[in-house]
């Protein structure tokens, strides 16, 4: 029970966080730059949000693929090194390049994806525009 409940934790933080996130980028949307030191902390701010938003999302996303590869090496005989390939795959994505993974794990393989892609849609912007 404990696995589930902290991954379902992450997630629902992870959305507390981006949602934070989005509302605190809305409420400075078109207003004034007072100065340079109160942008930096503004952006200080949305960056940390979307950090911690990016860490938990990650940390959900890891827990539900640990769990789905243990379930996936439950249920049917595996070679090795396939099983291998599934738990590096999350801090090496050459493992995606082993000719066996993706047939054998493809839910898995899915969630290697969302894994590595969290890091390129999970980037905070802000822009200022002078008058």
């Amino acid at each position: 029970w404990f696995t589930p409940t902290t991954m379902i934790l992450f997630f629902v933080v992870g959305v507390v966080f981006a949602g934070s996130h989005h509302a605190y980028y809305t409420r400075l949307n078109d207003t004034i730059v007072g100065s340079a030191t109160r942008q930096q902390w503004a952006i200080r701010f949305g960056t940390a949000f979307a950090y911690l938003a990016q860490a938990c999302f990650v940390n959900a996303t890891t827990m539900a693929y640990v769990q789905c590869v243990w379930g996936r090496c439950r249920a049917r005989a595996l070679r090795i090194g396939t099983i291998d390939a599934a738990f590096a795959v999350d801090r090496n994505i050459l493992m995606f390049l082993r000719s066996r993974f993706p047939l054998e794990f493809r839910l898995i393989t899915l969630l290697a994806v969302i894994f590595w892609c969290v890091h390129l849609f999970m980037q905070d912007t802000f822009k200022s525009e002078p008058d």
